[in-house]
């Protein structure tokens, strides 16, 4: 139920006992910004922008009220709406002057409290003190979605800029007016956290054979393929899928995508990921928006109409040859040829998934079908997922295949895909994952780089990153270091893959959870101990699911681990020893991570199991 408490000079609108957000003629709720556009004179950068007027909504009066609807005017301003839906309040406004290019939402704030935001504006995520501006590109342009105070929850269609520096306000401010805002109160962490990941689209269930074994990136054509697979196989390593980084030749402006197979690399890329799949192994095909401007694709998207356009009416060139163009995806017959033509890609190799290359940022000076992008190049990234799902339904692997979206930050918003992997690796990235939990980010994980593993510190470094990430939700190994080759990480990676592959029920179970209630995979320990220290602590250690805890990284040359388990009774996954939370020193030798099971969970009869699996394994030197 939406209340109204009226006071001499404002109001406040209250849900559920929690005050969303307040109005006085000193701080009013909205402020709408009046600016003139003039062309910029650099490539590829948004118009200048010269502010004319502000005009704040100080004088209100409510013209509608009823328990789950009101609706405010605020003279020679604009109105809102306020809707109750499904336990929140939407957000709307009208009859508010055309040329209003930026809205200004103040809301009320705490001294003290922590503001975590889709974008991070520090490592930790936690902006509370300071003024976070988008950066005008880049993954920067998703929508905002935040959590303020663990009070309130706050999701919008439109990237936004937040100003947390007081201690009693935070204003929020829109490039734009937003058509979609959406604020909740937050009764616990876990319960907000899948409140905004709901909110912004629900996450479906990967297919089972995710969880068959490991993930690795390949390149180097169909033979060093098959010889980097076979030496893998002949040491035990579960492989369950192949990602292949080269299909199409290249990823970079001398080799760019043309969405077809290089037949030099792969001659019958069917036939060869056929023989895969017969073993049981599934691939996956790199997908980006980016074309080479002299491809064949390219040329019959230019011939149609199809490509974003520069100021004269030509196609918009990019890159630092300007060898490269983009889809049109404003325009719906360019969005859905796009679509078949990505679906019969990948209909025509017989893979079974993509990894959706992070969308690009247009120029803001380019114009599409909707008019110059410089005002919504937010929206481009969605318009660009919505075409790789279109593609998996049109290839009909609708349901069987898995769409991951290769983004530089864990995406907050609805893609369309199953889950988003993170690029970079070490702590600073599994912080910034960690906390995207609690802005309604969904499953994701790092790409494990097998860079440096020629040096013996290397090598541990590449065991110990393994190992870390077998707590989460996929494994997945990348870069070009010859690990497969070196009989001892072959080994390693054989025992991870199994204990990977052990986990599949329980990542099943955790998958579930996030596509009924919200909840990601990995979670900072506060969203389930609100008594845990909400910011980052300097110790990247995090949950998988609700049952178990990772103590996180253990540096090179150690053998022992210093873990804060969160209060709780948790097991030793490798001693059976019994803890009731607080520090610990463990045991942690190389193959033998800091994880941790709760006691009364329900599989805890399963961790047992691999335990003991994974013990002889070690013993056997397998």
């Amino acid at each position: 139920m939406i209340r109204v408490n009226q006071h001499d000079d404002g109001f406040t609108i209250d849900m559920d006992g929690k005050t969303l957000f307040s109005h006085s003629y000193r701080r009013p709720l909205v402020t709408l910004s009046v600016s003139s556009d003039r062309p910029s004179r650099r490539r590829g950068q948004p118009p200048a922008r010269k502010l004319l007027f502000v005009q704040k909504a100080r004088t209100w009066k409510l013209v509608t009220q009823r328990p789950d609807f009101l609706e405010l005017h605020f003279e020679g301003v604009c109105r809102l709406a306020v809707r109750e839906r499904g336990g929140a309040l939407a957000l709307s406004f009208s009859r508010y002057d055309s040329a209003a290019g930026a809205l200004d939402l103040r809301l009320p704030g705490t001294p003290g409290e922590t503001v975590f935001a889709s974008v991070p504006g520090r490592e930790n995520l936690d902006i509370k003190g300071w003024r976070w501006r988008p950066d005008g590109g880049g993954p920067a342009e998703e929508p905002l979605s935040a959590l303020i105070g663990g009070r309130v929850w706050l999701t919008a269609d439109l990237p936004a800029e937040m100003d947390c520096r007081s201690g009693s306000y935070i204003v929020v401010r829109f490039r734009g007016i937003p058509k979609t805002l959406t604020l909740g109160a937050c009764h616990n962490l876990s319960g907000a956290a899948g409140a905004l990941r709901q909110s912004l689209g629900a996450s479906p269930e990967p297919p089972a054979w995710l969880y068959d074994g490991l993930c690795v990136t390949v390149a180097g054509g169909a033979e060093e393929a098959y010889r980097r697979v076979n030496a893998m196989l002949g040491s035990g390593v579960r492989v369950g899928a192949l990602a292949l980084a080269d299909w199409q030749g290249g990823q970079n402006e001398r080799n760019p995508h043309s969405w077809e197979p290089d037949r030099s690399l792969y001659p019958s890329i069917r036939d060869e990921l056929g023989r895969y799949r017969e073993a049981g192994i599934h691939s996956f095909l790199s997908m980006g928006a980016f074309l080479g401007a002299g491809t064949t694709v390219a040329q019959e998207a230019g011939a149609r109409g199809f490509l974003l356009k520069d100021r004269d009416g030509g196609s918009y060139r990019v890159g630092r040859d300007r060898a490269l163009v983009l889809p049109d995806l404003w325009n719906p017959d360019a969005a859905s040829w796009v679509g078949k033509t990505l679906a019969a890609a990948l209909a025509g190799t017989g893979a079974s998934g993509v990894i959706e290359l992070q969308a690009p940022v247009p120029p803001a000076d380019a114009v599409g079908a909707a008019g110059p992008c410089w005002g919504r190049i937010h929206e481009y990234g969605k318009l660009w997922s919505a075409a790789i799902k279109a593609a998996v339904d049109d290839s009909g692997l609708a349901g069987r295949a898995a769409v991951f979206r290769y983004a530089a930050r864990p995406s907050a918003w609805d893609t369309g895909s199953w889950s988003p992997w993170k690029a970079e690796s070490g702590g600073k990235g599994l912080v910034h994952g960690l906390y995207a939990a609690l802005v309604g980010g969904g499953s994701w994980h790092a790409e494990l780089s097998a860079a440096g593993v020629g040096s013996a510190r290397g090598r541990e470094l590449f065991m110990r990153g393994m190992e870390t990430l077998a707590a989460g939700p996929y494994l997945r190994i990348g870069g070009d270091g010859p690990w497969w080759s070196h009989p001892g990480l072959r080994t390693h990676a054989a025992r991870v893959s199994e204990l990977w592959a052990g986990l599949a029920p329980y990542h099943r179970s955790v998958a579930a959870e996030l596509a009924s209630f919200g909840l990601a995979p990995l979670r900072p320990v506060a969203m389930q101990y609100p008594k845990d220290n909400l910011a980052f602590d300097g110790q990247a250690r995090w949950l998988y699911g609700r049952d178990l805890f990772c103590g996180g990284p253990v540096r090179p040359g150690k053998d022992l681990a210093d873990v804060e388990l969160p209060d709780d009774h948790w097991v030793h996954m490798w001693s059976s020893r019994e803890f009731r939370g607080g520090p610990v020193t463990i045991e942690a030798p190389v193959g033998f991570p800091p994880l941790f099971y709760r006691a009364d969970s329900l599989w805890a009869s399963r961790f047992d199991d691999i335990r003991k699996a994974h013990i002889r394994a070690s013993e056997a030197g397998r």
